[in-house]
């Protein structure tokens, strides 16, 4: 499943708050569900890391908006999530 789309969780320049959990994935086909969001996510090294994933809807179009965050259950699990996911296409 990985690399089947082109969306990918990018860095930020930005300094990373100590106490960040959520992480912010960008560039999602509009298409992709949640169920899918979450089978890519498992396909993953960060399967079982991660406690929440909110993918925003487009209730006129049915159509995700092209972004979802994902909460990882630490602050050590979000930076290991930034490493596995940053540049990974969907």
């Amino acid at each position: 499943m990985v690399g089947k789309f082109e969306a990918a969780a990018e860095r930020d320049t930005r300094p990373i708050d100590p106490k960040a959990t959520t992480l912010m994935l960008r560039n999602i086909p509009n298409k992709v569900k949640l169920d899918h969001l979450h089978r890519f996510l498992d396909d993953t090294p960060v399967r079982g890391t991660y406690d929440i994933v909110h993918l925003p809807i487009d209730f006129k179009s049915g159509h995700n908006r092209g972004y979802a965050f994902v909460n990882f259950r630490s602050n050590e699990l979000f930076l290991q999530g930034l490493r596995e996911l940053q540049g990974l296409r969907f």
